[in-house]
């Protein structure tokens, strides 16, 4: 309302949620010819095992634009190249749109340059961990697994796992 209101030019547009699940699943059928291995995380977001799959492409550059092709261009697909789910994650949003990213090989190292707000955990969860002054997940990486399981429970162990790089 209020962008509507400061600008008189702008107008509203209904999202087409049937188009996008449609378009969603043409796409998950395409990376499916690609690798048997495809889990879609909702839309938007789909994570492709790459193992094996050495052996079909001529290099890991053809690998990587074979899958980009399964995504229409106008999306601009980010793709990440990890070790595990949330390196991956990460490496995505590192890519330009159209492009790929690896990690590098120390996952630990890699995770830590990112901010918490890419950890996949609830909202209040990040609002305690800037509380207690941690911003990064190099920030979460330096406590021990302990204190952050007596702090969160369970979601503490996944976060500290997550923010060295640990995705199992």
């Amino acid at each position: 309302r209020e962008a509507i209101a400061l600008a008189s030019t702008a107008r509203t547009l209904e999202a087409d949620f049937t188009y996008y699940t449609d378009t969603c699943h043409e796409i998950l059928v395409k990376l499916l010819e690609r690798s048997p291995s495809v889990e879609n995380s909702g839309l938007g977001e789909t994570y492709v095992s790459l193992n094996g799959l050495d052996h079909l492409y001529e290099n890991s550059a053809s690998l990587v634009t074979s899958l980009g092709n399964a995504v229409p261009n106008q999306f601009g697909a980010q793709i990440g190249i990890g070790n595990n789910k949330f390196t991956a994650y990460l490496a995505a949003h590192l890519a330009s749109p159209g492009g790929a990213f690896k990690t590098p090989y120390d996952k630990k190292l890699f995770a830590s340059i990112f901010p918490i707000d890419y950890l996949l955990v609830d909202p209040e969860i990040k609002k305690r961990l800037r509380l207690f002054g941690m911003e990064r997940l190099a920030d979460v990486a330096s406590i021990s697994i302990g204190t952050l399981q007596s702090q969160f429970g369970i979601t503490g162990k996944l976060i500290w796992e997550l923010s060295n790089g640990i995705d199992e």
